[in-house]
């Protein structure tokens, strides 16, 4: 009976442990810089460039942190050429996660559930990477040079305009005449009756 309890008390135990390590896997920011990934703050898009460069292989070691690696060499190819852009982001921006360095040394580290929770927003570059069907929104603050995923969804699918509906080829008129008396000699009268004649266009004015 001793031993039961034992069980049960290990197994509320673990899963008392499982749900506060479900909690703490959010995580709210209220500052950006205390943990960054680089210094000094970035200042151009240059700087950023030059800082991807340059850590490369701790860049590679965050996507694979984030268990997103196939992401890696798509988001470095592309980065050089996409359009990039220096957003304000308010209070309450959320991104699926997040890596770092504990107080700017040591190794990478990874944050998921990330959620900016300051009245105050931050500047940082967005830009898109797509790979595989899908756009990949990321966010880079000046303040730290943190690489953090905001967000991916669905290419979007190139609009089709509809062909012109051409109206139909101008056919011609079908004449169909009757000539009395079919035979007839000069000066004598005729009749013409084109009254079976026909138009697919139009209308046939008949008299």
């Amino acid at each position: 009976m001793l031993k039961k309890k034992r069980v049960v008390l290990w197994v509320m135990a673990l899963a008392m442990m499982l749900t506060v390590s479900g909690v703490q896997a959010a995580t709210v920011l209220t500052e950006m810089g205390r943990s960054p990934f680089h210094q000094p703050p970035l200042t151009s898009v240059e700087d950023l460039l030059a800082m991807l460069h340059n850590n490369a292989q701790e860049v590679k070691k965050g996507f694979e942190l984030a268990e997103r690696a196939e992401l890696y060499t798509p988001f470095m190819e592309k980065v050089f050429t996409t359009t990039i852009e220096v957003v304000e982001f308010p209070n309450g921006s959320w991104f699926e996660w997040m890596f770092y360095k504990k107080k700017g040394k040591g190794s990478v580290k990874i944050a998921k559930d990330v959620t900016w929770a300051n009245e105050t927003p931050f500047q940082g570059f967005q830009f898109d990477i797509e790979y595989q069907g899908s756009v990949h929104t990321f966010v880079i603050p000046l303040a730290c040079g943190n690489v953090a995923l905001m967000g991916s969804r669905p290419v979007p699918q190139p609009v089709v305009a509809p062909a012109p509906v051409l109206p139909p080829a101008n056919q011609s008129p079908q004449c169909a005449a009757t000539v009395a008396p079919i035979r007839a000699f000069c000066g004598e009268m005729v009749a013409v009756d084109a009254t079976a004649s026909s138009d697919p266009d139009g209308t046939i004015v008949k008299k």
